[in-house]
């Protein structure tokens, strides 16, 4: 079944999302999905994809010389590939769903929206270099800015109905601006004008801008009248590795383990027993 097109910028191909009805696998009862490369002058190929799952999104430089393609069950994988659909670059795993290439074709952003928590990773796409992560929570809407520079998040009708607004980001994860929809009223659509912006050298975040971004994060809640004071309670960070390496095992992986340790006491308890039977036969014997 054909989903949908998307077709690269200068019309020298197109990606298709197809899906079927059955799983032959037998890993979903959705069906399967797969994408699909053909080129303008006829030659086709489908895309290898390294994790089994859904395809959530796929989205074409702005040259038209590779793709980007966020797939497979959560955490989803991310890769770059070049119109051989061979992969470029691959982004690893992460809580995401959607990837968004800015005007320039310079810088990669992949986000998690939806029921996930807004997370936003942007990526050089020329280096492969990871430049900033920040959050856009309950956010439903992401563009880029004309200028490659910027980018507007919001939350908008009919999506989400409640907590409508929009913000206005720099990609090193600066909040420059915010609007609030008033009580009962919706926001429904966010735009940037059109306009063309020369290309700029991507900048990295200063050692004393991840220190300031460091210390905005909130810190444990602690009830009032424990505020002040001397903390008598363990945090996470106050737990010995032996604890941590506990709390990590499966549940199977801990029952499986209670299981060795109840036939290790059994055969120890068999061997005492057998022990102390051949200590009494030549006592009987004796008498």
């Amino acid at each position: 079944i054909l989903k949908t097109l998307s077709f690269a910028f200068q019309a020298s191909g197109v990606l298709v999302l197809t899906s079927t009805e059955v799983d032959k696998t037998g890993g979903s009862y959705y069906g399967e999905q797969g994408l699909h490369y053909i080129g303008a002058n006829g030659e086709s190929s489908m895309v290898p994809l390294a994790k089994k799952g859904p395809i959530y999104s796929a989205e074409w430089n702005p040259d038209s010389k590779d793709f980007c393609v966020v797939y497979g069950y959560m955490p989803a994988k991310a890769t770059l590939y070049n119109v051989k659909c061979e992969p470029i670059f691959d982004f690893g795993t992460g809580p995401r769903n959607a990837v968004h290439i800015n005007p320039h074709g310079n810088i990669l952003c992949l986000a998690g929206f939806g029921n996930l928590r807004g997370n936003l990773e942007f990526w050089s796409r020329k280096d492969h270099k990871l430049i900033n992560k920040t959050q856009a929570s309950d956010s439903t809407f992401f563009q880029w800015c004309p200028d490659g520079e910027h980018f507007v998040t919001a939350t908008t009708a009919p999506r989400l109905r409640e907590g409508n607004g929009y913000k206005i980001w720099h990609y090193l994860g600066q909040q420059l601006h915010s609007f609030s929809a008033a009580p009962k009223e919706e926001l429904w659509e966010v735009s940037w004008r059109p306009g063309e912006f020369p290309e700029k050298e991507i900048r990295y975040p200063t050692a004393a801008e991840l220190k300031q971004k460091e210390a905005a994060k909130p810190a444990v809640y602690r009830p009032p009248n424990a505020r002040g004071k001397p903390r008598t309670f363990l945090s996470k960070e106050d737990e010995s590795p032996a604890k941590d390496a506990e709390k990590q095992l499966s549940k199977a992986a801990a029952k499986n383990k209670k299981k060795r340790e109840a036939k290790t006491r059994a055969r120890e308890r068999e061997a005492e027993e057998k022990k102390a039977a051949e200590a009494e036969k030549p006592a009987r014997r004796g008498r």
